[in-house]
């Protein structure tokens, strides 16, 4: 009896179609585990660390999480003033007589980022970097999300956010 109820089914059958799912926000265009900042230095972002010879400036940022300092990944970006994006580390050299050659890095850690940048001659300057703004754009990604976008080259900023829709701002 068994036999003859299974027996009724033919490898290869196939139901009706199901309706089709519909896309939440959250997973539309893959932005559920991107998550990015705007950061933007002001008249006292910048410090000297007598440590390590550099001015830094420091963000708070909740989506840096343990999970993401443990296997994620954090890019930052610095804007070069012309509507593009420049991936950090980045080095400016200067020209002419003189001239100072300035290298932007970053570090990351649970629920914040810092941007230092060393210049050629181990001098603090904070006070001509606090007399102008720049402004940087900071990435998380997962894991999961990096695997799922092998392709990607995460170095350039607009194709690292082409799935992202909005954009928060980090404190500084």
């Amino acid at each position: 009896m068994l036999f003859a109820a299974l027996g009724s089914c033919v490898k290869g059958d196939k139901g009706d179609m199901g309706q089709a799912g519909t896309n939440g926000t959250n997973g539309l265009n893959g932005s559920a585990n991107v998550n990015w900042a705007t950061g933007t230095t002001n008249s006292s972002s910048w410090t000297w660390s007598n440590t390590s010879s550099e001015d830094g400036a420091s963000w708070t940022w909740l989506n840096i999480t343990q999970g993401v300092v443990d296997s994620g990944t954090v890019l930052a970006y610095m804007s070069n003033g012309n509507g593009g994006w420049s991936a950090l580390p980045f080095t400016y050299y200067g020209t002419g007589t003189g001239a100072v050659s300035l290298t932007y890095s970053f570090v990351y850690y649970l629920n914040g980022i810092t941007v230092w940048v060393a210049n050629s001659n181990n001098i603090n300057v904070a006070s001509s970097l606090n007399g102008s703004v720049s402004v940087f754009k900071f990435l998380t990604i997962l894991p999961a999300q990096r695997r799922s976008h092998p392709n990607t080259n995460w170095n350039n900023y607009n194709e690292a956010v082409a799935a992202i829709s909005s954009e928060p701002v980090a404190t500084n």
